[in-house]
């Protein structure tokens, strides 16, 4: 599948001060993003309430949950949002952080897990992988877009794992 690379995205994910950042979107339009952040960098962090999944200015936060699914051999947890816009166009958004190459789906795992990397390994990067896509109101086409996130990380995931490494 082919990616063209994007300079923002369409529903507001904001990552700052990232040692490296990927932002593109596949043929079949599923947005990707992914940022790098050293475990211990002057400025900026990974988890902080200054980068968000999505604008909140334009999305409403739906509703929201947890997930797995297999990545690079393991089973792997990710949170999944489903975001609303006034003008009713929804859009998923799944997103995965990876710190010593284990998959967590909670900031709390991340900020924890950094710590322990920190000083017990030789690991000095952690990353925050998210995926999104638009989808029309209605069950169906929830079911769809799940489907070309299920597919897109059954497929592409691995691939996205060696950006920026």
């Amino acid at each position: 599948m082919r990616h063209q690379s994007l300079t923002h995205s369409n529903w507001g994910i904001k990552f700052q001060h990232a040692q490296g950042i990927y932002m593109g979107i596949s043929s079949n339009k599923v947005e990707v993003l992914k940022a790098k952040y050293a475990h211990k960098q002057s400025i900026g962090k990974l988890v902080t309430s200054t980068n968000v999944f999505y604008d909140s200015e334009l999305w409403t936060l739906k509703s929201s949950h947890i997930g797995s699914i297999m990545l690079d051999g393991k089973d792997s947890n990710y949170a999944e949002l489903v975001l609303v816009r006034v003008d009713g166009r929804q859009r998923l958004v799944r997103y995965w952080y990876r710190v010593g190459g284990t998959d967590y789906a909670k900031k709390w795992q991340v900020k924890l897990y950094q710590g322990v990397e920190h000083f017990l390994s030789s690991t000095q990067y952690a990353y925050v992988n998210a995926l999104s896509i638009d989808y029309l109101d209605g069950e169906q086409a929830k079911i769809k877009a799940d489907r070309k996130l299920d597919l897109w990380m059954s497929q592409y995931a691995t691939g996205l794992l060696r950006v920026l490494q």
